[in-house]
Formats: C-alpha cells, sequence, structure tokens
C-alpha cells in the first residue's frame, strides 16, 4: 500500500494535488459549518450548491484523470526504464 501510494499518488502533478486539497478542504467547511448557517437569500443557498456541485464533480474528474491518463503513464514509465537501463549498458 505504501509503495502504491508513493508510485502513485506522489507522482501526481503538484496544481492537481493542491487543487484537490482546497477542494476537499472547501466541501468539508461547506458541508460541516456553512449549511448551518442560514441564507438570507434563496438565491445564495443555490449559489453554494452549485459550488458543492463544481467541487464534487472535480474530484470525480480527477478521479477519472488518475485512472485512465496517470497510472497508465506511470506503468509505462515502470516498464520503459529498465528496458532503457539494459540499453545503455549494452552501450556502456
Amino acid at each position: 500500500m505504501i509503495r502504491w501510494i508513493k508510485t502513485y499518488i506522489f507522482s501526481l502533478r503538484r496544481d492537481f494535488a493542491i487543487l484537490l486539497g482546497l477542494d476537499v478542504l472547501f466541501l468539508l467547511l461547506m458541508e460541516l459549518w456553512l449549511r448551518t448557517i442560514p441564507a438570507p437569500y434563496p438565491v445564495l443557498e443555490r449559489i453554494g450548491d452549485l459550488f458543492v456541485t463544481l467541487g464534487v464533480s472535480y474530484i470525480a474528474s480527477l478521479i477519472f484523470y488518475f485512472v485512465q491518463m496517470h497510472m497508465p503513464k506511470i506503468k509505462e514509465k515502470e516498464h520503459l526504464y529498465p528496458s532503457i537501463a539494459k540499453m545503455l549498458n549494452a552501450i556502456i
């Protein structure tokens, strides 16, 4: 499990990881604290629901990116590096 986290999670692009952290923090703040405050206008409640929906959809899209794009790239690199090392050793 630790190797999997080091291989895949820590190799995720830094901007995606920062946005994911901010998104999770925003969703926790919204669900645990801001939902208990009554909205003075119904429009503000709908805007809050829109932001929550956007936050959840960002997490879903990041999971899709992770599974479809990131993991295959890392697996390809893991298989490619030993081949390159063999070629370089053969040249040397």
